[in-house]
Order: C-alpha cells, then structure tokens, then sequence
C-alpha cells in the first residue's frame, strides 16, 4: 500500500503509454497489459497464472511465496527491469477499510498514522504489531474529521511484496482492488453529486463499496466467496449481505444516503448479480463496464475474472 492509494494524481497526456496492472486473487493471479491512450486503454495481452495454495488461508508459507512469485513472473515478465509503470490490485477481503471520524485530527503524518493503528487495534481487538497500516484525510463533515485508513495482516504484506522483488517487478503502486475501481470512475461518480454504493463480483470474493455525495470513500465491506456454494443461493446471500451494509450505513445517523447503486462483475456472472440485487433492493442497479479501446478488448476483459480489476490498475499511470 501506499499513503496515495487512493488519492487521484494530476497527469498531462503525452500519448500512448503502456501499463501493467496486476490482480491477485486467492487462486490466480491475472495481468493486463494495455496501453493508454487519450481515449481509454488498448489491450495488448491478458495473461494468467493459477496459484497451487490459496492466498489468505492462514499464515503464508515459503512455498506460498515462491509460487506467487513464478506467478508474477508468468503474467508479467516484460516489466522485469524495465521501466514499465505496474499497479497491483490487493484483494479486496485482504485488507480493513475504515473511515474514522475524529474531534481533532494528529497534524503530523507520525501522530495519525499512530492513531489509525491504535484504532484498529482497539476496535477489532488485534494485536497492532500484526498488521500494517495506511491513511489519508478525506476532510471534514458536521463538525468531525474524516481520516481514512487501511490495514493488512503484515506477514502477507510482506510476502507480496518479497515475491515482487524476487520476480525483478517493481510496482509503482498497490492497492485495494475496490479503490481502483472507485478512481476509475470518479469522475462520473463526482458530477453526480449524491451517495451511492458499488457490489463488486469478483470469482473468489465480493465488496460492497460506499460513497457520500462528495464523492468520499465511507464504507468498504468484503467477503471471500466458498467455492461450494450454488451460483443462484451466492448470488441471494450477496444481495442480502450488500442490503444490510446499506441499510447500516444509512441508518447509522450519519447523514449518509445512497441514491444509486452500481454493479461490477465479469460477463458470467454480472446478469445474475444484477437480477438478484434488483430483487432484493426492489430498484435497478447499474451495471458498470470499464471500457477500452476496442470491442474486442471489453469482450475479453468482460469474459475474464479478474481481468476488469487488472485494467483498473493498469489505467492508474
């Protein structure tokens, strides 16, 4: 993670640039290779690798290591030394999402960064030499400021980061896959002036994602899904669970509202997604396609599972 994991940077464009961005789910690893242009990202490559252990069960392991690092260096080899911007999107369950809100808000950087691991020390009763964190300001509201933070179970932070360094990949950012979602359309979600939440699909997990009408990250939630679980009965308990976040956040006399609802899948499975949410959220939700360049390249990003989040990653160069 990084202290601008979901700040947005100001960029000129000075024509086409490739990028990488790299998903990592609990069994696979997937890369995009695109290049970016003015008008959206052309895709060069999809390349995926299976994972023989699963990612998140448990401690992570040597072997867990090495595997992900092969699996880094099958899917992305051309980075390997060379000057290639790479983004890789952590699991979105990997990792606790919360925004606190605090009477007076640390000046310094130490001071804060301090304050978000005590906070989740206390509020989840964790040990805070277990985990590492980030955090960023998201301003204030009624009185109260908005300090954002991150954290992720430290052994597997650096096992991630270890099998990039033993793959010669050295990435320009990593974060949360539901971030990168966000910032690829914050724009859209800005001009639209109002709460809304995001239910993201992914094959092995799903998040529900919140923002208030100031287009600010207020709430992330996020499960793996059983591999064992009937596709129909998955996507009922997923509505319910996204209903029940919702209904949370609303309630929670925060001022917080959700006007719209959007939803993020690949093509399998964003049908039954949609039906489901529609059904139990009793309004329809909009599905959220992130484009590219070409027709052929949606198709494939659309067909493929972790393929979406890789491009999301890939379009934050």
């Amino acid at each position: 993670m990084s202290p601008s994991w979901i700040s947005r940077w100001l960029k000129g464009s000075s024509g086409p640039k490739a990028s990488i961005g790299i998903a990592i789910g609990r069994r696979e690893v997937c890369a995009v290779h695109a290049v970016l242009g003015d008008k959206g990202a052309h895709i060069q490559a999809i390349d995926t690798a299976q994972l023989s252990d699963a990612m998140f069960a448990g401690p992570p392991t040597p072997a867990a290591e090495s595997n992900l690092a092969a699996a880094f260096v099958k899917v992305a080899k051309v980075a390997k030394g060379r000057f290639i911007p790479c983004h890789v999107a952590l699991p979105d369950p990997a990792i606790m999402f919360t925004v606190f809100e605090l009477d007076d808000l640390p000046k310094s950087e130490k001071t804060r960064l301090e304050l978000v691991r005590w906070r989740f020390a206390k509020e989840y009763s964790a040990d805070a030499e277990t985990f590492d964190c980030v955090h960023q300001a998201l301003g204030q509201e009624n009185g109260k400021h908005l300090l954002l933070g991150q954290e992720i179970d430290k052994a597997w932070w650096q096992c991630i980061k270890q099998a990039l360094r033993s793959a010669g990949i050295t990435p320009w950012s990593m974060n949360l896959g539901a971030c990168y979602r966000f910032n690829q359309f914050y724009d859209r979600f800005a001009k639209e002036k109002q709460g809304a939440a995001m239910i993201i699909l992914d094959p092995d997990s799903w998040a529900v994602f919140l923002w208030d009408a100031a287009a600010r990250p207020r709430l992330a939630r996020a499960r793996w899904r059983t591999s064992t679980d009937a596709a129909m009965e998955d996507y009922d308990a997923i509505a319910l669970e996204a209903e029940r976040s919702i209904l949370s956040y609303v309630r929670a006399g925060k001022e917080g509202s959700v006007s719209r609802v959007y939803a993020i899948s690949h093509a399998r499975e964003l049908e039954g997604l949609t039906t489901a949410l529609d059904r139990r959220l009793r309004e329809k939700c909009l599905p959220l396609i992130m484009p590219s360049m070409d027709p052929e390249g949606d198709r494939r990003i659309m067909d493929h599972g972790l393929a979406s989040v890789s491009l999301a990653a890939a379009t934050a160069a």
